[in-house]
Parts: C-alpha cells; structure tokens; sequence
C-alpha cells in the first residue's frame, strides 16, 4: 500500500509536530505534580518552616493533631522512641533523661516530653534541652504539639542545622503513629499512664 511513497524526514513541519507532541505530554504531568506537590507537605524543609530561634531559644508549632483519645498514648510512643537513642550514640541524636510529666491548661490537661538531647553530628558538640508539648486546642477534643528548644553547648548556626534532621525523625515517628493498630496504641496509652504515675 505505500509502494512508491517517499518519507521526507528533513521537513521541520515534522520536527515541530514532534516537539508539540512532547511539550503536550510533559504538560499534561507537569501541572498535575505540581497541584500534590502545594497540596501535600512531603519534607520539613517543603513550605513548612518554623519560625527562626531567637538566640538560644527555639519555640514552634508542629504541623501535626492528634484526637484528644490519642494525646496520652502518643506521648507514651514518642517517649519509647527517644528513649531507645539513650542506650547508644549511633544515629541521628543521643537522649538522655526522657520522662513524661502533665500539666493543668485552661483548656485541659496537658503532656510534656523532656529530654536532653546530643545532636549528630556528634563530634560538633552540640547538645539542647528539648520539651515536646502535647497540649489541647481551642477546638474541642484536638491537641496539637508545640516544640521547646534551648541550646545548651555548640554554636547557634550548627544547632540550628542538626536540627533538620532530628525534626525529620520525629516527623517520620508521627506518621508511624497515624499507621498504628488501636491494640497497639493501647499499649502505648497504658505506658505513658505508667510513667506518669512513677513520676515525682
């Protein structure tokens, strides 16, 4: 059927077909990976910032809620997880003296963790004073978290840097959270409770 049919490649009509046929298809994925891309949060350091220390001081909200059921059981998960960077120096940081303690708030009680905590990397020496709240909102039944950080050795510039990486992890830690089983977060309830009735 095409006997006798010569193709001319060297035509720039045929070039420029193809390159509108590319910049369609490119286009059409662009734009949709760039509407999840506003939407979702996928990293600390993608358009969730917090706001910069002032000297040795560092206090923000984190971008995370959690149901007022949950508030008690998460603090018990998150205080098995820095506890476990207590026994050895290898990873991202180094805790020492975790513990859980409540407090009173005029929209109900609240929890805090608070440890010391030695940032990787290590040979910098930079180590902080870090207190974690999980305390209510204005809206009924939601606690949201608010990080306290205070430098205690090292630069402000290298603590601020070595920082990214632990918030990473406890971010990571947070979405493990949201993927447990209800068993599990029970147990982890059950352990917070236990340590709040052992503490002074």
């Amino acid at each position: 059927m095409l006997g006798g049919l010569n193709l001319n490649y060297s035509s720039l009509a045929a070039v420029f077909s193809a390159l509108i046929v590319m910049a369609v298809v490119l286009l059409s994925t662009a734009y949709p990976a760039r509407v999840a891309a506003r939407t979702a949060v996928p990293d600390l350091v993608r358009r969730w910032r917090p706001e910069p220390p002032v000297g040795a001081e560092w206090e923000f909200r984190f971008p995370f809620l959690v149901s007022a059921a949950e508030a008690k059981g998460l603090c018990g998960f998150l205080w098995d997880y820095l506890s476990s960077y207590g026994e050895a120096s290898v990873g991202s940081f180094y805790t020492e003296g975790t513990l859980i303690q409540s407090f009173a708030t005029p929209q109900g009680t609240a929890y805090a963790l608070e440890a010391k905590v030695w940032l990787a990397p290590l040979d910098l020496g930079v180590s902080q004073h870090a207190v974690l709240c999980v305390r209510p909102e204005e809206q009924a039944n939601v606690y949201g978290l608010v990080f306290y950080l205070r430098c205690l050795s090292g630069d402000n510039d290298s603590w601020r840097r070595a920082n990214r990486s632990f918030l990473q992890a406890i971010r990571k830690e947070l979405l493990i959270w949201n993927a447990l089983k209800t068993a599990e977060r029970s147990a982890f309830q059950q352990r917070a409770e236990a340590l709040l009735c052992s503490s002074p």
